[in-house]
């Protein structure tokens, strides 16, 4: 898989850019605030129409864009697959008070929307299938949080993760996402007396069915990451403890000590081991709506399910989520990013793009030297640096290098080796 070209128009810094990809290793060096994390940002949310770094996607439009009739941001690329090429555009339009000179955003003192239009080859399409058509892997420094920070930021990992690789988990987390909204407004009326009780019954069926699957995923997932992610971990710290991700279900606690009921289904209905085991989730997860009922009342929200869940990180069973040093916690979510492009490959057939933000300066030499080797394997990487430092000569010679200053892409010249040798620091 293989990003061919790139065009960006008001999107972030960049007011147009037309940019052509020639090599599988491609190298963005630039001082820091001049948009080399933008253009990673606008390859990933081509792939996911989803930004890791924007709060909402009115923040992805150049300000410069509001001298435009109408205020926009648009992405569009070319890749090349093993299926044939195929193209890509997103377009983020704003809307723009009727009256001159009044702020983006507003109309009359009310908020007005976004709209965002996808196109495959051409042909409008929905958000959903587009995701998983492109599939990308980023790794940047912020990245840390995945170990050290709240929940939430696992869960998504997850999700985004999933989403590329399977659609019909996708489809499974934004019918969860609806029903959840839906029981949760209940719940509320609920313990207000505004609602009966009975009412709650449909909107436990639907989380648990859709829910299920989640669950069902997520575990496979993990078991997948955990085929390899203890060997990356290995080879990045030398450490002979075992690392395993271990994922932690709010069922567990809220079921324990149940055995489903011993049901057999139709005669005429065969379930395969992957449909036996989503069903039985659902089940687990049915009477765990059950057992908590009371207390989801009292509190008005619903407090088991896949929107709880967590991520844990266990060294020889050492939580490094809580108890690992920085160093060590750097080291885990770089071998998980690894692992996600095996997995990611496993799953599709073709090897993921990978998006490397600016990680170089946050690794010693040794875990430097890991990722090169890994980059060079096969597929296609994307850096950003801010200097080249970090890079071998043989490593740049096969490397298509650009230089980026204030929204501007230019080609760099391949440095001549023998100078550089004598310049790089000992």
């Amino acid at each position: 898989m293989l990003l061919s070209h790139l065009s960006l128009a008001h999107f972030r810094n960049y007011l147009q850019l037309e940019l052509d990809l020639p090599s599988p290793v491609v190298l963005f060096q630039g001082d820091n605030g001049q948009g080399k994390s933008n253009l990673l940002e606008a390859i990933y949310f081509l792939a996911t129409t989803r930004s890791l770094r924007a709060g909402i996607d009115r923040e992805l439009i150049d300000w410069r864009a509001m001298q435009e009739p109408i205020p926009f941001a648009r992405i569009a690329g070319t890749v090349k697959k093993a299926r044939g090429e195929l193209k890509v555009e997103i377009v983020i339009r704003a809307d723009r008070a009727e009256r001159p000179g009044s702020a983006l955003g507003e109309v009359g003192g009310k908020q007005t929307g976004l709209s965002k239009r996808i196109k495959i080859n051409g042909v409008i399409r929905r958000a959903m299938e587009l995701i998983g058509q492109i599939n990308v892997v980023m790794f940047s420094p912020q990245d840390l949080d995945l170990i050290a920070g709240s929940p939430h930021l696992r869960r998504h990992y997850l999700d985004i993760a999933n989403c590329q690789v399977d659609s019909r988990y996708c489809r499974s987390l934004q019918h969860y996402n609806r029903v959840l909204i839906q029981r949760n407004h209940l719940l509320k009326q609920i313990r207000e007396g505004r609602q009966p009780p009975e009412n709650l019954e449909f909107w436990s069926e639907e989380l648990a069915r859709w829910g299920g699957y989640l669950l069902w995923r997520r575990q496979a997932t993990v078991d997948e990451l955990n085929g390899t992610i203890d060997s990356y971990h290995h080879q990045l710290t030398a450490s002979g403890r075992r690392l395993r991700i271990s994922y932690r279900s709010s069922l567990q606690e809220a079921t324990e000590g149940w055995e489903p009921a011993s049901q057999q289904p139709p005669t005429d209905v065969v379930l395969g081991p992957e449909e036996a085991a989503v069903q039985g989730l659902q089940a687990r997860f049915a009477e765990a709506l059950r057992r908590y009922r009371r207390r989801e009342t009292l509190q008005g929200v619903s407090l088991v399910g896949p929107h709880r869940d967590d991520l844990l990180f266990l060294a020889d069973g050492i939580d490094i989520n809580v108890y690992g040093s920085r160093g060590e916690q750097r080291a885990v979510a770089l071998a998980l990013k690894l692992s996600e492009v095996e997995f990611m490959q496993r799953a599709t057939g073709e090897r993921p793009i990978l998006l490397l933000d600016d990680v170089m300066s946050e690794l010693d030499p040794a875990r430097r030297r890991l990722l090169l080797e890994t980059v060079g394997k096969s597929g296609q990487t994307l850096i950003s640096t801010t200097d080249m430092e970090s890079f071998s000569p043989q490593f740049l010679a096969h490397a298509a290098l650009f230089r980026i200053e204030n929204g501007a892409v230019t080609p760099l010249a391949q440095p001549d080796q023998q100078s550089y040798n004598q310049d790089r620091p000992v």
